[in-house]
């Protein structure tokens, strides 16, 4: 099973392992997939291969929980919940007229829907390639 994310904020991770050196840039608005289905333990930690950039390396399992927990990478379900918090937020500005917080809060919805377009292309692209 592959897992589609779009990387919210740009990490540097290395790549270790003997075949591998140095660290791999991900960029914001990248694309990251993950084969949560070849995941293995290695030095009693548990790994999956990740793809991101035209490289594959293996990331740890509790990396991933915190790139997710911290909204580093998002999935589809993630950029829909920021996107009706951030509604409710342009909602709440417009009713107090606060025009900073209107502008501010409307360019995060832009973004998050440019993100949501981007990852659901990569799938749609992804499915019509099958």
């Amino acid at each position: 099973m592959v897992e589609r994310y779009i990387v919210a904020h740009s990490i540097e991770y290395p790549m270790g392992g003997s075949s591998h050196s140095g660290e791999v840039h991900i960029s914001r608005g990248d694309i990251v997939s993950i084969y949560h289905d070849q995941t293995y333990k290695r030095a009693g930690e548990w790994y999956v291969p990740v793809e991101a950039n035209q490289r594959s390396f293996n990331m740890n399992t509790d990396d991933l929980k915190h790139f997710c927990t911290q909204h580093v990478l998002l999935s589809e379900m993630d950029i829909e919940l920021q996107l009706n918090v951030l509604h409710f937020q342009i909602d709440k500005a417009l009713d107090l007229a606060d025009k900073k917080k209107f502008n501010d809060v409307a360019r995060q919805w832009i973004e998050m829907k440019k993100f949501g377009r981007k990852l659901s292309d990569v799938k749609k692209t992804e499915k019509v390639s099958l």
